[in-house]
């Protein structure tokens, strides 16, 4: 997110700084946007491993 929003900002891999804006919420190449990417990421993967790690334990029976 911090190598596209920097290639953004430069005009470098624009087509993958598009996705990136279409995928993410808060995305934009400019400094805050690319902050904002940033911790939009942090807590989709927190949420997501969070899951995970549930699902994990519960299949293999380890008790939390």
């Amino acid at each position: 997110m911090l190598l596209l929003g920097l290639f953004g900002a430069i005009g470098i891999y624009e087509g993958g700084v598009e996705m990136m804006e279409q995928w993410h919420l808060f995305f934009t190449p400019t400094p805050a946007g690319t902050i904002a990417g940033i911790l939009e990421a942090v807590v989709i993967t927190g949420v997501f491993t969070y899951l995970f790690a549930e699902l994990y334990n519960r299949f293999t029976g380890s008790l939390s």
